[in-house]
């Protein structure tokens, strides 16, 4: 499953290696199916759906159409293997944001199901989700943070789950410099 953000020159080496790519853009579809034809089995893809973090992901109603889209291609170039979303704080001790992300995404389901549209996987949950979000626990989950042996929110994470680091990142501050406001710093004139 390539998770990240995939452009038009990754999609010769997915469809070579018959990875399984996450589409958080409508035209990157079209180009995924512009490289496809004429295949013959349809190639499967995971559509990621913006609930609310506003990174990666279509929004609903471009979700949709773009479903509405893909059932109407003949042969069906691609398959809908599975829907998932992303959380913006889930680790949050104040629930509220995950929890309207939750409901949106599984409302967003329910309309993928009445166009006909019932993939296999579904999946929101990150590490934090997976600890202090079971409803968001929709079929698979993903430990992003805990894989490295970090667990989210420490301090309120469950004493059984025994994690260890896996690495450790060092820096050292090289140079420092006073600038007056408005003066150019680093690359692209930021």
């Amino acid at each position: 499953l390539v998770m990240g953000p995939i452009l038009p020159q990754h999609l010769g080496e997915i469809i070579r290696h018959q990875l399984t790519p996450v589409i958080s853009r409508a035209e990157i579809v079209q180009q995924l199916i512009e490289l496809l034809f004429p295949r013959a089995t349809p190639f499967p893809i995971h559509l990621k759906v913006d609930t609310g973090l506003h990174r990666l992901g279509l929004e609903d109603v471009e979700a949709l159409s773009l479903l509405t889209r893909l059932l109407s291609l003949s042969p069906p170039f691609v398959e809908i293997e599975g829907l998932l979303s992303h959380f913006a704080d889930a680790d949050n001790q104040d629930p509220t944001l995950t929890n309207v992300q939750i409901k949106k995404f599984l409302a967003f389901i329910d309309q993928a199901k009445q166009l006909g549209v019932q993939p296999p996987i579904l999946h929101m949950a990150n590490s934090a989700g997976i600890l202090f979000h079971p409803t968001a626990h929709l079929g698979m989950v993903r430990p992003g943070l805990m894989l490295y042996g970090y667990a989210p929110r420490q301090e309120s994470s469950p004493q059984s789950l025994s994690l260890e680091p896996v690495m450790q990142a060092t820096t050292y501050v090289a140079h420092i410099r006073s600038l007056q406001p408005g003066e150019i710093v680093g690359y692209n004139a930021l």
